[in-house]
């Protein structure tokens, strides 16, 4: 009988630890006569009887004692690879040549068993992965095989899971071949064996190997980067500027077409790709696969309008390539954002803790006990797969109550704190139906504005890890109802950013009040008085540069808004970080200076604007502004326009030129209204210099709105010193 269990390749430990009603030998009986439910059985009766017999508290307190017990993991294993890959496609694997042979060697593996399993995300209810192992196991019977038992492993998890399984499918070679795991398997190995590969590589544990053996492209792409391509780690990321960036070929093909690449059916991918150029997404691609090939984890990006990528330099240090850092990221252990890769990186880069968690989410999967799932979360926070099943069980448990949600909320929050986006999408699959209804409206506050403190305090050095999902907030404010009949929530949550300092995420708060509330008259008030309190938070002088950013952003709202009340107030805020620039040299003209409590805006804001100082190109003193012209002015000229706070009988303009402004700015048309839609010439100045005054007392121009548009054949940029409106307000 001891003999059978070598052959048989099932747990030796079923001859000592014995079964409830079922002998060691009909188990494995079970398993040689490929009766693979019965032998699930078998091992499921073991577990159940090893369970009961462990005492403790509580899961957490149970599971030393469980995991110390002989064989317990082993088998808990097998029970986990039945379960996730389904008995009858595990029989079907079995009975295929060799099959038999291959699984009673797999299954007696723990090692290679936890490989599999523990790596990321696992084929689920499908023969292919074991399939695939089988096949790898088959083409390499040498005595070194057991040592790439974790890149045989990570070949089979991503050939057989999304995203990467439908790109490797389609790959094929120039005689048109398709690519099997079994040749990507081989390359890698003997590359490493020949030394083709970096260093890094040899430490590299499975699931960093799935971003070093999924690209989707032929070997001999690879094997022509490994010999052609040969720098520096540290210059990886210049590599995509190997091939040139170009839109059009030779012979006038775009790359939008079929004839880009002329000679696709000579050349490998990377060869081609090196001799005929491309644009964002070969080049990035070609970066991004020479990295793989030299055995290095990389993943390109797709952004709006671009293609970057990355490459893992160390762990947890992925270097943004060719623009980013953000994206979608093509290889993924959750949704496609890059937020997902980052987080894998800490979750499994954390080996025994998430050793743990997976241990622990076998057991849970077996026992689908919240409790068990809870234990397996509370060993690694991180652990994305168990969350999805730990949260499809609560949801579908009518027994979930509030204060099980409560401390799921408060269990995400504190677990996926460095996390932001991850951390609301888990929060987002329960929060309005499970939560919100439970808490008092206090506790909505608090909750909510716990959450933009955790976004906020995420700031990693060179990543933005997610932008602020607009609907974030807007689903708050929602929820809240009367309970922010003042307003003031919004306040608080950009008080949040502000306090931390994260410049991005104030902009997207901005932009969002821009949009939502800004524009209509009753969200304005609202919208202003958030700021202003958002500010007042932010604390001491070393908060200058970010108080600086949010006044010019909010100046701009002002602005696109046409709100006067909001531009002079942030610019009253804002007074100690402007520089005045001209003061006007010449007497003053006739009249009040109405220009002064008005507001500007702009044609088009470009890179080179400060906001701060818009409202002293209103006065005397002068300011800057710096524009460009509007996108869709069939035209090209930049203009400014002053809005007055009333309707004006004018009497006189004096403008304010910049030096260096002079030869791109000499012709100027001058146009007023009454209403913004219609407009009426006024003057035209045709060699504008430093400054100029018109006297328009004697032409009975009443408007509230004047526009200076710059006429300069060819002129690239508009920026004035002064606009300086001189009148009456007119008495309707």
């Amino acid at each position: 009988m001891k003999n059978l269990f070598p052959r048989l390749g099932i747990l030796a430990v079923l001859l000592f630890q014995g079964l409830e009603n079922v002998r060691a030998e009909s188990a494995a009986a079970l398993f040689a006569r490929g009766d693979l439910p019965a032998y699930k059985t078998a091992l499921d009766t073991w577990l159940d009887a090893t369970e009961r017999a462990a005492t403790g508290a509580d899961a957490a307190a149970r599971w030393p004692k469980l995991a110390a017990t002989p064989g317990y993991l082993h088998t808990l294993m097998q029970a986990e690879l039945l379960r996730v890959t389904g008995t009858e496609n595990v029989a079907k694997v079995m009975a295929t040549p060799n099959g038999r042979a291959f699984l009673s060697t797999f299954m007696a593996d723990p090692a290679w068993l936890e490989l599999y399993l523990a790596s990321g995300p696992v084929p689920e209810n499908t023969p292919d992965g074991l399939a695939t192992l089988r096949d790898i196991w088959l083409a390499d019977r040498t005595p070194d095989a057991a040592k790439y038992h974790h890149l045989a492993t990570a070949v089979a998890l991503v050939f057989n899971t999304d995203p990467q399984k439908r790109r490797l499918r389609d790959v094929t070679s120039r005689d048109r071949h398709p690519l099997t795991p079994v040749a990507r398997y081989t390359f890698f190995k003997e590359s490493h064996k020949a030394g083709k590969l970096k260093g890094l590589f040899d430490k590299l544990a499975t699931w960093e190997l799935r971003w070093v053996v999924g690209a989707p492209v032929e070997n001999a792409a690879l094997a022509w980067l490994q010999e052609h391509v040969n720098v520096p780690l540290a210059e990886f990321d210049g590599v995509c500027w190997i091939p040139r960036y170009r839109g059009v070929n030779d012979f006038g093909n775009t790359v939008q077409g079929p004839l880009f690449y002329p000679a696709r059916s000579q050349l490998n991918w990377a060869e081609d790709t090196a001799a005929h150029g491309g644009v964002c997404g070969a080049l990035s691609t070609f970066g991004a696969f020479n990295a793989m090939a030299h055995g290095v984890p990389a993943t390109t990006k797709g952004q709006p309008g671009h293609c970057a990528h990355a490459i893992r330099l160390a762990p947890g240090d992925w270097k943004p390539c060719f623009g980013g850092p953000d994206g979608g990221a093509a290889f993924h252990f959750g949704p496609d954002t890059f937020a997902y890769v980052w987080m894998a990186d800490d979750a499994y880069g954390a080996t025994e803790a998430m050793r743990r968690s997976m241990q622990l989410a076998w057991r849970a999967r077996r026992t689908n006990a919240r409790a068990d799932f809870a234990a397996a979360l509370a060993a690694q926070p991180l652990n994305w797969l168990v969350w999805q099943d730990y949260l499809a069980r609560c949801l579908a448990d009518p027994t979930c109550g509030a204060e099980d949600w409560k401390n799921i909320s408060d269990a995400i929050l504190a677990g996926l704190g460095k996390h932001p986006r991850p951390m609301c999408d888990l929060l987002a699959q329960f929060d309005e139906k499970k939560l919100w209804p439970a808490l008092t409206p206090a506790e909505k506050l608090a909750f909510f504005l716990k959450v933009h403190e955790i976004i906020a305090a995420n700031q990693r050095p060179g990543w933005s890890p997610w932008e602020m999902p607009r609907d974030v907030l807007a689903k708050q404010l929602k929820a809240l109802g009367d309970a922010d009949k003042d307003g003031k929530f919004f306040g608080q949550a950009l008080g949040a950013y502000v306090r931390q300092g994260h410049e991005f995420f104030i902009g997207k708060l901005i932009d969002w009040g821009t949009e939502k509330l800004a524009k209509s008259r009753s969200g304005r008030e609202q919208f202003f008085a958030a700021i202003t309190a958002a500010l007042g938070e932010s604390g001491g002088t070393g908060d200058d540069k970010i108080r600086r950013k949010v006044l010019a952003s909010a100046i701009r709202a002002t602005e696109e808004a046409r709100s006067i009340a909001g531009f002079q107030m942030l610019s009253d805020a804002a007074k100690k970080f402007a520089a005045p620039e001209g003061k006007l040299k010449f007497e003053t003209p006739r009249g009040r200076l109405v220009s002064a409590d008005g507001l500007l805006y702009l044609s088009g804001f470009d890179g080179y604007d400060p906001p701060i100082n818009h409202r002293g190109v209103l006065t005397e003193d002068g300011g800057l502004f710096h524009c460009q012209p509007a996108k869709d002015d069939k035209d090209g000229h930049a203009w400014v326009v002053v809005q007055l706070r009333d309707e004006c009988l004018l009497s006189a303009l004096a403008l304010g030129n910049r030096v260096s402004n002079q030869q791109r700015c000499k012709s100027l048309r001058i146009s007023t209204s009454t209403d913004e839609k219609t407009w009426k010439p006024l003057t035209e100045i045709s060699d504008f210099k430093q400054q100029c005054k018109l006297d328009v007392s004697d032409k009975a121009v009443r408007a509230r709105w004047v526009k200076i548009e710059n006429t300069t054949p060819q002129s690239d940029a508009f920026h004035l010193r002064n606009v300086c409106i001189y009148g009456e307000p007119v008495r309707l």
